[in-house]
């Protein structure tokens, strides 16, 4: 016999808040110290509620945050509402924490139009890895998000494009993810 190992969420609040679990609490913290301005459970799209809507000069990204053992069933959502979205539209499901593997911050897995190779072509909805990049010299944003599997070029912004000019960010954001932690564990409980 096998115990359910599942922990259960624990509402939390956060900037006045509640949130439904301390998880989706500690990604709106780091979205804040990203820059990012956030909506909580902002639209129903079909029968999927994201978690969040992140805003950008340029675009707008769907966020689902599940624990890795949930993570399938979300990105299976994701993709069925954002095939209903249209262009120009991303999903991302994010998990526990931020992934930092050889120097690269992994954020979760996009899903969104790859970019077509000739003008005419029709673009394909897939998933790749979504890395954090920051590159200062005249981007709006401090951060930002690419996905070369999908289109060379950020997701919130454009401007900051795959070709060689992104600074990796591995440190700075390990002290902002850690940092986002101690803003919501500190919390009084909800309710």
């Amino acid at each position: 016999m096998t115990k359910d190992r599942t922990i259960p969420p624990r509402p939390t609040t956060y900037r006045g808040r509640l949130f439904r679990s301390r998880l989706e609490a500690k990604w709106a913290a780091f979205f804040d110290l990203l820059g990012w301005p956030w909506e909580y459970e902002p639209e129903a799209i079909g029968s999927w509620m994201p978690d969040f809507v992140v805003g950008g000069p340029d675009g707008r990204i769907f966020v689902e945050v599940k624990p890795a053992h949930l993570a399938f069933g979300a990105e299976r959502k994701v993709a069925a509402a954002i095939d209903r979205l249209g262009r120009r539209r991303f999903g991302l499901v994010v998990g526990e924490a931020p992934a930092f593997r050889d120097g690269r911050v992994l954020i979760g897995r996009a899903y969104g139009e790859e970019e077509p190779i000739e003008p005419d072509e029709q673009p394909v909805l897939r998933w790749g890895m979504a890395h954090l990049v920051t590159e200062r010299k005249g981007h709006p944003l401090t951060y930002d998000l690419i996905c070369e599997d999908l289109e060379d070029g950020c997701l919130l912004a454009r401007g900051n494009e795959t070709s060689g000019n992104v600074i990796q960010c591995y440190k700075e954001v390990l002290r902002l993810w850690h940092e986002a932690a101690n803003r919501v564990m500190w919390q009084p409980p909800a309710g």
